[in-house]
């Protein structure tokens, strides 16, 4: 005890640090949401305590200590691996080394008592009420306070079980939500330690830090994003259950579509006394393994069925297209309907193999060459290349003579396809070097297509381009065109390739040996095995043509090059001139201006239509009363009112409120092809138990639809609009319903 005293002597902020972490968790009891402003306020309190540490940091280590004991005991809760959990415990420990204020060392007693006030009491807590305190927790903790001070294990086991003594009184019967502490896992420093704990036998993970911590970030914020349209259509579904029974279907495309976990899905459900369908469930699950199955199967099954088999045992080809369009070669095999024949007549269409090519066969992204095979009284037409397993299979067909097993024939590739398609591939790595330089080191090529044509570049980013960020992508390979700088071709060992800091496709296999494409100002290198242009002033000029999103964080560029460059130019110029012509404007310059007055012209017009309906409406109100029907003491008014916005009929509710007697309106409106249902109920038909919500939601579900909104006034979506009429006259009938209910 004597011992307990004199630590406690020591420790002037214990008592008032414990009492404030604890009214600081007291925030987060509230049903798995983590409170930031808990945390927050807590923070600002402390540093009024010890004003040398900021409140954020003091936010920061609160944080990371309730993640991290949580992490700390996740292998007894979740049965994950426990090495997993130690690495992402030393993350979390690598994160309070770091913000800890290091103005003095660790040993300084007012860095220990923060330590001990703030520190301990969070990680004691958060044993007692997340995990349940036990022997090995305290030993831990001890441990832990052994790191960041000069006590012995013994002081340090006696103190932590000081702490969580303390921390027991203020904590009784409050409760901490472990989801709301795992909420607080993509940290970069989560990321940096297991990137250093792995690096060693993954070097991609330190090469790609920083995409690996975006592509984190960008995950974290998309999960939340369709977990929040999940929670909108399952509260959707909940509406429009007929029973207790929540479909099997329903809760499928929820956890299908949106990722929602069945047992989620339960809990919800749970709350509102509603069941799930599980059988259904699983039954759909098992359908949809089945079709996966099916579809992996049928996807390699034929993979290289045909002419793949029949190019066994011959030797690679020899490629001479890097330097050479035209050469001579000797016809090896010639295949046809994946067997291999002797020879092929005129009109045949096979493929050929020969011993050396100026052809490139498709690859890297870069489509194959075309062009033709000759000989004496032979012409053959390339149509298209391919490789396999290093042997290039030319896809040809015979316009004249015959063609033998054995012949030596000359190929000519066609030059002004094979000019443009490396064009295009020179624009490519430029295009990648520009995209690196305004979006950040994070962009990777996800896949490319290169033809005569165009670029097609795939690329790791997680928002669209602005229209500014693709001016300077476009300017600087623009610029480099200009600057006409000699583009390099070098073959050397992968690792000198490396070191030089040349760009390499994550997760693509390279030999020991491999070509480095490079422009001499630097401005782009990268490990490629397709054909260049020798300097970039042979692009003429480079031209965005679109950008778009391929899939979760993956976005592609369209370009063009050379002569494409100046059709695309004329195309828009034309569309532009077309456009001039049909707003009436001699100078396409004058364009955007023309196109705001139309718009603005247009909008004021909508609005006197709609002012015009809502006059008409209004005029016709009187009628409608008049042909009201009496439910119960209230006026119901039920009407179709063609040609009427939802402004209109929200016009009408506000004058149908403004009766004195009790009245019950339901309006209907049908414009541009959609319809809309509107509800009211002033205060007297309110105090007869009507409400405009229910009333409108009920007359909305008999089309099909669905809606709600306050006591007073509500709207509702239209589904079916030939029910409409049958609808509006069941209102009577609901209304009553409701004043008896």
């Amino acid at each position: 005890m004597q011992r307990v005293k004199q630590t406690l002597r020591q420790l002037p902020l214990l008592t008032l640090g414990t009492f404030l972490v604890a009214a600081g968790v007291y925030f987060f009891k509230f049903p798995n949401h983590f409170s930031t402003g808990g945390v927050t306020g807590l923070a600002v309190i402390l540093n009024a305590i010890v004003p040398a540490v900021s409140p954020s940091t003091f936010t920061s280590v609160i944080n990371i200590l309730f993640l991290a004991i949580g992490f700390l005991f996740l292998d007894k809760s979740f049965g994950l691996n426990t090495i997993y959990c130690s690495i992402l415990f030393s993350a979390m420990l690598s994160a309070l080394e770091w913000l800890v204020p290091l103005s003095a060392p660790l040993t300084d007693q007012k860095t220990l008592e923060l330590f001990f006030a703030v520190i301990l009491p969070s990680l004691g807590s958060a044993i007692l009420f997340n995990m349940q305190s036990s022997t090995g927790g305290t030993d831990i903790l001890a441990m832990i306070l052994k790191r960041f001070s000069s006590m012995d294990i013994g002081n340090a086991l006696l103190c932590v079980d000081v702490l969580i003594a303390t921390s027991t009184l203020y904590f009784v019967g409050i409760e901490v939500g472990l989801y709301s502490i795992l909420g607080l896992v993509l940290k970069s420093v989560v990321v940096d330690t297991v990137i250093e704990e792995n690096g060693g036998a993954y070097p991609e993970l330190r090469e790609k830090r920083e995409t690996i911590r975006k592509v984190m970030a960008y995950e974290e914020e998309s999960f939340e994003r369709t977990i929040d349209q999940g929670m909108a259509m399952l509260t959707e579904f909940i509406d429009k259950a007929e029973s207790k029974m929540f479909s099997g279907e329903s809760a499928f495309t929820l956890n299908d579509t949106f990722g929602f976990p069945l047992d989620l899905t339960k809990e919800i459900l749970a709350e509102r006394g509603m069941l799930v369908d599980e059988e259904r469930f699983q039954e759909l699950m098992r359908q949809q393994k089945e079709r996966a199955r099916s579809a992996r199967k049928n996807a390699g099954a034929d993979a290289w069925k045909g002419e793949g088999g029949a190019v066994n045992g011959l030797p690679a080809t020899g490629f001479i297209g890097y330097t050479e369009l035209a050469g001579e070669a000797k016809v090896l095999a010639i295949i046809q309907n994946g067997q291999r024949v002797e020879t092929a007549g005129e009109g045949a269409e096979v493929s050929v193999v020969l011993d050396r090519t100026p052809f490139y066969g498709e690859s890297g992204g870069q489509t194959g060459d075309s062009g033709q095979l000759k000989a004496e009284g032979l012409t053959i037409d390339v149509i298209d290349v391919t490789r396999h397993e290093g042997v290039f299979l030319h896809r040809v067909q015979v316009s004249e003579g015959s063609l033998s097993q054995g012949d030596t024939v000359t190929a000519q590739v066609e030059e002004a396809q094979r000019f443009n398609t490396m064009r295009n591939h020179t624009a490519a790595h430029l295009l990648q070097a520009a995209l690196r330089q305004v979006l950040g080191s994070h962009v990777e090529q996800a896949g490319q297509l290169v033809n005569e044509e165009h670029v097609r570049f795939d690329f790791t980013h997680f928002t669209a381009l602005t229209p500014e960020e693709l001016a300077r992508v476009e300017g600087l390979v623009n610029l480099e065109i200009l600057k006409a700088v000699p583009v390099e071709v070098r073959e050397m060992p992968i690792g000198e390739a490396r070191k030089l800091g040349a760009m390499a496709l994550f997760g693509e296999k390279y030999g020991d040996m491999v070509r480095v494409v490079s422009l001499k100002d630097g401005f782009s290198m990268e490990l490629c095995g397709g054909t260049h242009m020798d300097n970039t002033a042979r692009l003429g000029l480079f031209k965005i043509v679109s950008e778009s999103s391929v899939a979760a964080g993956v976005r592609r560029i369209e370009g063009v090059t050379g002569g494409r460059v100046l059709a695309e130019l004329a195309k828009q110029a034309g569309a532009l001139q077309e456009a001039a012509r049909c707003l009436k404007v001699t100078n396409p310059l004058e364009l955007p201006a023309r196109a705001k007055q139309l718009m603005a012209e247009l909008k004021e017009k909508d609005r006197q239509i709609e002012s015009l309906n809502a006059k008409v409406a209004s005029a016709n109100l009187d009628g409608v009363f008049r042909d009201s029907k009496d439910v119960e003491g209230v006026k119901v008014v039920y009407a179709l009112l063609s040609g009427t916005g939802s402004d209109a009929l929200r016009a009408l509710c506000d004058k149908a409120k403004e009766r004195e007697e009790p009245i019950a309106a339901v309006f209907a409106g049908v414009s541009d092809g959609r319809a809309a249902l509107c509800a009211a109920c002033n205060k007297p038909a309110q105090e007869k138990g009507l409400k405009a919500g229910a009333l409108v939601k009920a007359v909305a579900q008999l089309t099909g639809g669905n809606g709600g909104g306050k006591p007073d006034f509500a709207m509702a979506g239209v589904k079916d609009q030939t029910k409409l009429d049958e609808a509006l006259a069941a209102v009577p009938g609901l209304v009553k319903e409701q004043i008896k209910a």
